[in-house]
């Protein structure tokens, strides 16, 4: 790492090489990690992830650095080297890494152990096995409490930054965006062209920002700085999907992101972001443990196929009842076939009455990264949601490539 102009200079590893790249945004849920790895190799070369670490159980105020190693362990078996964003999503990054077996926990007082900070510790140890994090900051009120802490994660991973920019009701134009975002780099220290700037505007969160607002935001955040990236990160997915009518239950949503962004393409042309999205997922619903309703989701060009049925209990609903979702999917004109990718192979074979596993679908066991299993469990909801993920991102980096 150089520093010029008391800024820091990371080594070019760029997550985000080109425009056909795709950052989607998962959690280290093992059914999000396991849908990067039953993509095709063409299709996992377009796809940057962004990982948000959520807390899947232990106290959320006492990380230890075994778990850190056990967090660590699981993405590197799902990401097989590829460079990614990494966040904190429902952890303080400041709070202090316990050593295995202590009953460390962060001081009421609101003062600090000796422990080092969990961000600190999480990118020393994902740099240790051999990863490329991308540490993500979110701009607001962590940005200044994380300020000295940026320096020794950009020791500890030299891989640059990325900058998270809600775009919600309190920005409503170009100035006021650009103004903070200038604001927050200063107080950093770090240099845009190793940063990636990642604007989110989910469609129906009411971010106020039409396309050729968020183009304009786009044009001035570029002119405040030669950044890495310029990504904008939306959904396709509602926040609430309609109750189904019980004669069809299959639902068919319409798409807010992708023409919000072909409308950008058209104003920016070659200086559009980069597209991103939260998969199969709404923001807000992406850190719940699951649906109450066993569901299959398929996205298509314009539109998401939701197959809704009956009510789940933990996460678990009936092999038949997935068949007939599954059979309302691949039975609609938008369905594209087993040829498409390995989630649509799993769909065929289950709206067929086959056996559902390896043999039937292709590829490896599903589930808890490092199993031995050979059979998926048709009747988990965790499923189907790897399988509708894995869709998802082969026809978001086909549409790109389209471009």
């Amino acid at each position: 790492m150089l520093v010029q102009q008391g800024r820091f200079v990371f080594p070019d590893d760029d997550p985000l090489p080109d425009l056909r790249r795709y950052l989607v945004t998962i959690t280290n849920r093992g059914r999000d990690l396991a849908a990067l790895t039953r993509l095709e190799p063409a299709v996992a070369a377009g796809v940057a992830p962004s990982i948000r670490l959520i807390h899947l159980g232990g106290p959320a105020d006492r990380v230890t650095t075994r778990r850190v190693r056990d967090w660590a362990t699981e993405i590197r078996g799902s990401i097989r080297g590829r460079a990614y964003h990494v966040e904190l999503t429902e952890f303080d990054p400041l709070q202090p890494l316990a050593p295995p077996g202590s009953t460390l926990r962060r001081r009421s007082s609101g003062g600090r152990s000796d422990g080092a900070p969990l961000l600190v510790g999480l990118m020393g140890e994902l740099t240790r096995q051999g990863q490329h994090p991308v540490p993500v900051v979110r701009l607001g009120p962590m940005t200044e409490r994380l300020r000295s802490v940026v320096v020794t994660v950009a020791h500890g991973g030299p891989n640059g930054l990325a900058l998270a920019v809600p775009l919600g009701h309190r920005w409503t134009t170009a100035p006021e965006v650009t103004a903070d975002v200038r604001t927050a780099v200063d107080r950093l220290r770090v240099d845009p062209a190793h940063t990636d700037l990642v604007l989110e505007a989910p469609a129906d969160q009411g971010h106020r920002l039409g396309a050729s607002e968020l183009a304009t935001v786009v044009r001035r955040v570029r002119e405040s700085g030669p950044w890495r990236n310029v990504v904008l990160l939306s959904s396709g997915v509602p926040a609430i999907v309609p109750r189904p009518d019980p004669d069809r239950p299959l639902l068919v949503v319409p798409r807010l992101d992708w023409p919000l962004f072909g409308q950008l393409h058209l104003l920016l042309g070659d200086e559009r972001p980069t597209f991103g999205d939260y998969g199969t997922r709404h923001p807000l619903r992406l850190t719940w443990p699951g649906t109450k309703r066993a569901n299959v989701r398929y996205t298509c060009e314009a539109e998401t196929l939701v197959a809704l049925g009956a009510p789940t209990r933990n996460g678990v609903g009936d092999g038949p009842g997935y068949a007939a979702l599954c059979r309302a999917v691949a039975g609609h004109m938008m369905f594209r076939g087993s040829g498409h990718c390995w989630g649509c192979r799993m769909i065929e074979a289950a709206a067929g009455g086959g056996p559902i596993g390896t043999a039937a679908a292709g590829g490896g066991p599903i589930g808890p990264i490092g199993t031995a299993a050979d059979e998926i469990v048709p009747a988990l909801q965790s499923t189907w949601d790897t399988v509708g993920l894995v869709h998802h991102i082969t026809e978001l980096t086909t549409q790109l490539r389209s471009l």
